[in-house]
């Protein structure tokens, strides 16, 4: 995918539709209080509005745009119609281009003309109420009012496609009245979809296109909430925490939890093989029964980590002889369980899914079998910030939210949120100190401190989180939790440029099982902490150490405009294996050192430290540099000192 492209997109595309959203808010008569000017009233036999006669559906959608106004804030409803809208044209494009739906959008011939609108006024009308019905036909003898007659085609085509108004929510709510204005106009939002390439028909092919556009539909968001700083709210956490993974590292993390616990890379098919690494010891097989396996995904954003399991339990469950069907229903029924606190993505995520299925059965175009995927929707209010972090005393079957944070997982894979404790609210650091002690000081580190929680011991978790946790004083603690208690199978410590932003990573997958004797494998993808690798470099770099564990690799004479990633005599070392474990809290803090020597290790164990003898403490400082250093330029040569002559 050209993510350039994919991004102007999705800002361009925000920025329009946020536009014509809050054009149909000054149409409807909102002022910029949100307050109408003038509201429909009931009357028998329907609704009048500007003294004439409307629907009783228009009434109600206006009803409930004046109530989510008054709860949530005018910003807060233009943000949201502008999104769903955006959801949901771009999934009758998708699955247009997937041929699982019926081309609405597409222009007819040379005029502007939707095909939907197209069609309408040939009498090809979709299914809608009668009340509906009759104010489309009257819409239809007015060729001036091709918005209007386009705005009600569509909303009834989302009512009518099963697909879509499950996943994007349609009950006659607010947004149908809040279809943005203007979105037929020239260089407008279908204009976008119609005539542009920022989207080839393989991007179109991809369940990963939502996730893509999601996160950088959100980005302008994700910059006010970085610019505000101070606490994030609950409407803040998704912009500023959701960051889509790269492919390759969700593969390695998938392929090494599920096959992990099946019981080693012989039990993957082989086209899900090529990150599995390699244990000292192979592992113990927990679930020996493929519709037995429970596997989740509890902060799963758009859908990135379940789309990729998805496929490794698709693919098993064909190589075992199971049919299309039985193997998606299985997936959905028994193995995939997802959870986010945004409802966006939790309906992106759900969209991905339903997308990879569809393309294997078209016959679950109608939305007869749905994933479980799920929002805190229903849920009390606090727990829209909390989150999966969640502790419930008793599981509750009748909230699957609940009952799927009350499970034992023999596999969990995550890249949960990045957030530091400054930024969280009051609610939320309350309950991680109170709850997550060792892991408090970030979202991420906490996640990591839960998961073991929910996995079944001897099951596998694995996540992406920066490095951070490997290092830092402050989770001493949460490393030697997992030294005494759990056990590293592999750990890619990764350079800057994973997620494009200015931190490095880690990815690891570990064992939810004590064991005293525990060795690792360790992936050193990195010479400098502040180095910075072009994503597909960084990904060729851990293929060629996968296919060659001797291989080396000179960081310092990498550039982002090499062809490739070459092997070099001169070069670091890169992979660390058959590493005790145990060796890491034989130095001070407990850190995840696994390149230290044997010989450096026992220095910490027999020679004196430099804590024993004195407390280092920092040398003077300005305490402002730039109010009292000055660089040499800066100074005029007349003040420096009299070994300059007069010039």
């Amino acid at each position: 995918m050209n993510t350039t492209k994919l991004k102007r997109f999705a800002t361009e595309a925000r920025n329009k539709l946020r536009q014509g959203v809050e054009n149909r808010l000054a149409i409807l008569g909102f002022n910029d209080a949100g307050v109408p000017t003038i509201a429909p009233q009931l009357v028998s036999g329907g609704a009048i509005w500007k003294e004439q006669h409307c629907t009783v559906a228009f009434y109600n959608g206006f009803k409930s745009l004046e109530e989510h106004i008054w709860r949530y804030g005018v910003s807060h409803v233009v943000e949201e119609a502008a999104y769903t809208w955006f959801n949901r044209l771009m999934a009758i494009r998708i699955l247009t281009m997937n041929e699982l739906c019926e081309p609405a959008l597409r222009y007819v011939g040379s005029t502007r003309t939707p095909l939907i609108v197209d069609e309408a006024r040939q009498g090809h009308i979709p299914e809608m109420d009668e009340e509906d019905r009759e104010a489309l036909i009257t819409l239809l003898d007015d060729d001036t009012k091709t918005s209007e007659q386009f705005a009600m085609l569509i909303s009834a085509f989302c009512h009518n496609t099963p697909l879509i108004a499950k996943c994007f929510g349609l009950q006659s709510d607010y947004t149908d009245v809040l279809f943005p204005a203007n979105i037929l106009s020239e260089n407008g939002f279908i204009d976008m979809l119609n005539t542009t390439d920022f989207i080839t028909e393989e991007d179109y092919r991809s369940s990963e296109l939502l996730g893509w556009l999601y996160q950088f539909y959100i980005s302008e968001k994700k910059d006010q909430v970085f610019a505000k700083k101070g606490k994030y709210n609950a409407d803040d956490i998704p912009a500023a925490t959701q960051i889509f993974t790269p492919n390759w590292i969700v593969k390695y993390m998938v392929q090494n939890a599920i096959g992990g616990v099946l019981g080693g890379k012989d039990k993957l098919p082989e086209n899900q093989r090529k990150y599995y690494v390699d244990t000292p010891e192979p592992p113990t097989a927990i679930c020996r029964d493929i519709e037995e396996l429970k596997v989740a995904d509890l902060a799963c954003g758009s859908g990135h980590i379940l789309n990729e399991c998805f496929d490794l339990l698709y693919d098993l469950y064909i190589s075992e002889g199971y049919t299309r069907r039985e193997a998606i229903e299985c997936i959905f029924t028994k193995n995939l369980t997802g959870i986010d606190i945004d409802t966006r993505a939790k309906q992106l995520a759900i969209f991905a899914l339903m997308l990879k299925a569809c393309q294997r059965d078209s016959s679950l175009v109608d939305a007869s079998l749905m994933p479980n995927v799920y929002d805190m929707s229903g849920m009390p209010e606090e727990s829209r910030e909390l989150g999966s972090i969640q502790i419930f005393d008793e599981p509750d079957s009748d909230n699957p939210v609940i009952a799927a944070l009350s499970t034992h997982y023999d596999a969990i894979v995550m890249n949960p949120p990045y957030m530091g404790g400054g930024s969280m609210s009051p609610l939320l650091s309350k309950y991680v100190k109170e709850n997550y002690p060792k892991g408090k000081s970030d979202l991420a580190t906490v996640f990591v401190e839960a998961m073991p929680r929910l996995t079944k011991d001897g099951g596998k978790y694995a996540f992406i989180i920066p490095p951070s946790w490997m290092f830092l004083s402050g989770f001493e603690s949460l490393r030697k939790s997992i030294i005494e208690n759990q056990s590293i199978d592999s750990l890619l410590h990764l350079s800057r440029g994973v997620f494009g932003a200015d931190f490095g990573a880690s990815s690891s997958v570990i064992t939810n099982h004590k064991n005293a004797d525990a060795k690792g494998n360790y992936f050193r993808l990195i010479e400098r902490t502040f180095q910075e690798f072009d994503q597909k470099h960084l990904k060729e770099l851990f293929e060629k150490v996968l296919e060659n564990p001797e291989f080396q690799f000179l960081f310092k004479e990498y550039s982002k405009d090499i062809e490739s990633i070459e092997y070099s005599k001169n070069g670091a070392k890169i992979y660390y294996y058959d590493i005790a474990q145990k060796q890491f809290e034989k130095i001070p803090g407990a850190p995840i050192a696994y390149w230290v020597s044997e010989n450096i290790i026992n220095i910490f164990q027999s020679d004196i430290t430099v804590k024993e003898i004195a407390n280092p403490r920092k040398g003077l400082a300005t305490t402002d540099n730039k109010r009292f250093l000055r660089l040499w330029y800066e100074v005029s040569f007349r003040d420096i000192g009299k070994c300059f002559k007069d010039r």
